[in-house]
């Protein structure tokens, strides 16, 4: 009865994992883009060139994209990497030492009648369990109340960078080009092969990571067309557990002293040690 049920859990993991590395790529993608006028230092002369000087409005619409991921950093891959990382393998922790402290209750009690001192502790241990479990849902929870709300600025995003007068990919030639009228001006001065090749080269980063962004834009996309859904079953499966135990808390606290020790048997400790031990193991190896 305590034990989680483990493939349930590690499918929706499974498939947190690969929707958000979908979307790490694209956060990476776009995080080079560089938005800001770029420093030109030829032979001691300083000046700079703004690959969207022209372009204002892609440069706003980049800039909003780069919040929107930013913050999905901080409001969803954090936590989430915080509850695989540290919240599941402590309460694997904590439910080994609780769960032990139960069997050797249930090992003095047998099928004889338990003090009140040892409902006392069992009820104490598996409080201790189920409050465990409902912080780790809070956390959940709360990692996709944030989800949703990143996946509408996606969403907004994804139709702004593809679509209309921002859309990334007719802008890469409008950048080269804004980048050549920028070297013409030098071309006839002392320094201008050595200008030309630095605004080349910063025009070709710029365009090369515009386009990085739009191949994997699309991309992004499907995975977040697939990501509510993931968390969703991984929420579900939480929740379940949860609501779980504080039923099981219901029963022990309810059962006679006469069906203690049987109550307590049917609680398969040890399967569930074994399964807590799994699940912990496999969630923070899963790359949230």
């Amino acid at each position: 009865m305590l034990t989680p049920d483990v493939s349930a859990i590690q499918e929706a993991v499974a498939c947190q994992a690969t929707v958000t590395k979908a979307i790490c790529a694209y956060m990476l993608a776009i995080l080079r883009i560089p938005l800001a006028p770029q420093p030109i230092q030829v032979e001691g002369v300083n000046g700079s060139v703004d690959p969207f000087l022209d372009l204002p409005s892609l440069k706003d619409a980049l800039s909003a994209a780069r919040t929107h991921i930013l913050a999905f950093g901080g409001t969803v891959m954090e936590p989430l990497h915080t509850w695989a990382l540290q919240t599941v393998p402590d309460f694997n922790d904590t439910f080994r030492l609780r769960s032990n402290q139960i069997l050797t209750i249930l090992k003095e009690v047998g099928s004889g009648t338990p003090t009140p001192a040892q409902r006392q502790a069992v009820l104490e241990s598996l409080t201790v369990l189920a409050c465990g479990l409902a912080a780790g849902h809070a956390q959940v929870a709360g990692v996709r109340q944030a989800q949703r709300t990143f996946l509408r600025e996606f969403a907004e995003d994804h139709r702004t960078l593809t679509v209309g007068e921002n859309s990334l990919v007719p802008n890469i030639k409008a950048i080269s080009d804004a980048i050549t009228a920028e070297i013409a001006k030098y071309a006839l001065g002392p320094l201008g092969a050595g200008i030309a090749a630095v605004a080349a080269e910063i025009g070709g980063r710029t365009a090369d990571a515009l386009q990085n962004t739009a191949d994997l834009l699309d991309t992004a996309a499907g995975a977040a067309d697939r990501m509510d859904a993931a968390f969703s079953d991984l929420e579900t499966v939480v929740e379940t557990l949860c609501q779980k135990y504080s039923g099981i808390v219901r029963e022990v606290d309810e059962a006679s002293d006469e069906d203690f020790g049987c109550v307590l048997q049917r609680l398969e400790i040890t399967t569930a040690q074994v399964a807590w031990k799994q699940l912990a193991d496999y969630v923070s190896t899963a790359g949230l």
